[in-house]
């Protein structure tokens, strides 16, 4: 995964969390950017199979996320970097997902397919 594609899926999960939020008046505060980055780069990882890598997920993630929101600095990253990390170890963690994705973003993200 890159940088850009990365940007790619937060770009247009901003735009989504935005659209939403609007529509009930509310507007996005830096905890919903926190919130998304966490919890799209958990989802990148479980859906590839690829926790030995949680931590080149979450650089990326974060990255991207300070890359695209002015006020996400580096403190944020650094917390969000080691929930990330700590998040995706977690044995009920797709549950989490199938969750947050559903009431924030209104998006069935399904059963994951892999198992271990």
């Amino acid at each position: 995964m890159t940088l850009e594609e990365v940007k790619e899926i937060l770009t247009a999960s901003h735009k989504n969390l935005g659209e939403r939020k609007a529509k009930v008046g509310h507007r996005i505060y830096l905890e919903h950017v926190q919130q998304d980055a966490v919890h799209n780069a958990c989802l990148a990882i479980l859906k590839n199979n690829d926790s030995k890598k949680a931590s080149e997920y979450a650089t990326l993630f974060t990255q991207a996320t300070k890359d695209l929101v002015e006020i996400y600095t580096d403190k944020e990253a650094a917390a969000d970097k080691r929930d990330i990390e700590k998040n995706v170890q977690w044995n009920a963690m797709w549950e989490e997902l199938q969750r947050y994705f559903s009431e924030v973003h209104g998006i069935d993200i399904g059963e994951r397919d892999v198992f271990y």
